[in-house]
């Protein structure tokens, strides 16, 4: 019965006659919003992480009738038969799931590169799962001890936006652990630069309605589709506001401390036409703060969201590294 439910959930969704339970979603043509909309129709206990982890319809059901739940944040997205020692752990953007770096492992797989792309299922931005928003500082312990545990080799880590607060969290606990980051990446954000006036008080998105941060997120190229999905909308607004109050209480409590800078080559990938990075060029400068070697990397015509539009570029800048 549910693998019958979900045959004919896919078939209408994707609109084609029927589905094997062997038949992967995404080759058949389905993509983010079509696997909210399949997820939204089920109303069983899957997740959109669960949807691309378990991309047919056996694989999806089987998950459903044993109950199985894997533990931990990272999800593996590129799928090889062997994972090579060449690790890159990636934080999404405010409100983002774990999906968020799915065309990252796309172009990296597409190039065969020896990378092994990791993104984050952090609780509460994944819709369909029955999780709540966690601080930063619980869900960076929770991270970096699955990290020493179970990964080996080299490790990169890839931010996006306000998820560079959970990183630098996260890369300042390996470090006491004694794991080594090899590099690490910032992309679309600078350092705000009158945090330290109103960083302990005011989060600046509280004065902003869903409808006004649904119309930034637009703005800055958030793909309109989903965008306009109201049930999907509501959970990322809600793990978007979350993301980025966190992002200016925790670059806030960094600039108060005396902690030495991270000496990790440090690159800042800016989109030429983000117009939240405006300046770029000088204002990068301001990670200084926070790390001891930084270089900044532009792409051209690109937007904010450039892990999305601009794969293929991430992919072959974290390759060379």
């Amino acid at each position: 019965v549910t693998e019958q439910l979900m045959a004919d959930a896919w078939a209408e969704v994707l609109d084609v006659p029927a589905v094997g339970i062997d038949d992967n979603f995404f080759e058949l043509g389905g993509d983010s919003l079509s696997a909210i909309k399949v997820v939204s129709m089920l109303r069983l206990r899957i997740n959109l992480v669960d949807f691309y982890t378990h991309p047919t319809v056996r694989a999806l059901a089987e998950k459903m009738i044993t109950e199985k739940n894997e533990t931990g944040i990272r999800v593996r997205l590129t799928r090889r038969k062997k994972a090579s020692g060449r690790n890159v752990v990636c934080f999404p953007y405010g409100g983002g799931s774990a999906l968020a770096y799915r065309k990252l492992s796309n172009a990296v797989q597409e190039k065969d590169y020896s990378l092994n792309i990791y993104s984050l299922n952090l609780p509460g931005h994944d819709y369909g799962a029955q999780n709540e928003l966690m601080p930063i500082k619980q869900t960076a312990e929770m991270l970096a001890a699955e990290i020493a545990e179970n990964l080996s080799g080299e490790l990169i880590l890839y931010s996006h936006c306000v998820g560079c607060a959970l990183m630098l969290a996260t890369v300042d606990l390996l470090e006491k652990a004694c794991v080594p980051v090899k590099a690490v990446f910032i992309g679309g954000v600078m350092l705000p630069r009158f945090i330290r006036l109103y960083g302990r008080f005011i989060n600046p998105w509280m004065f902003y309605t869903d409808k006004r941060i649904i119309r930034y997120l637009k703005k800055i190229g958030l793909p309109k589709d989903l965008a306009d999905d109201k049930e999907y909308a509501e959970v990322m607004i809600s793990a978007f506001r979350h993301d980025s109050g966190g992002f200016t209480s925790y670059i806030y409590s960094l600039l108060g401390s005396e902690a030495k800078k991270r000496e990790m080559p440090t690159f800042i990938v800016v989109g030429g036409k983000d117009i939240t990075t405006k300046k770029y060029s000088k204002r990068y400068l301001r990670w200084h703060k926070f790390f001891e070697n930084i270089k900044l990397i532009a792409i051209e015509n690109a937007d904010h969201y450039f892990i999305d539009t601009h794969a293929d570029n991430i992919a072959e800048y974290i390759d060379s590294i």
